[in-house]
């Protein structure tokens, strides 16, 4: 009988979904203005760099985003202020399935 690795038997759109969810955490630090939010904003504006880092990519690719286009669309809204004027309201994604 062939033994079955639980590692193996994952569900790739619940995987995606929580990479996405990483980057939704990482948007909205990014977009608050809060001050008791200012040290996770700083880490969130470091995890996204000038030039996007090994984990951004693997990240973005696991969420199924191109890495490219999603650094590029950050730096142009932190890098012109735009970042904290976003709708971050994405739908379910405060609700978790039970």
């Amino acid at each position: 009988m062939p033994t079955i690795n639980p590692l193996h038997s994952y569900d790739a759109q619940a995987c995606r979904a929580l990479w996405q969810a990483v980057l939704v955490r990482m948007l909205r630090d990014l977009a608050s203005d809060s001050y008791s939010t200012a040290r996770e904003r700083g880490e969130a504006e470091r995890w996204v760099g000038d030039y996007p880092s090994r984990a951004f990519r693997d990240t973005c690719e696991l969420a199924g985003f191109d890495p490219g286009h999603i650094h590029r669309n950050l730096r142009r809204w932190l890098d012109d202020g735009t970042i904290t004027t976003l709708d971050l309201t994405i739908k379910g994604a405060d609700t978790c399935p039970k």
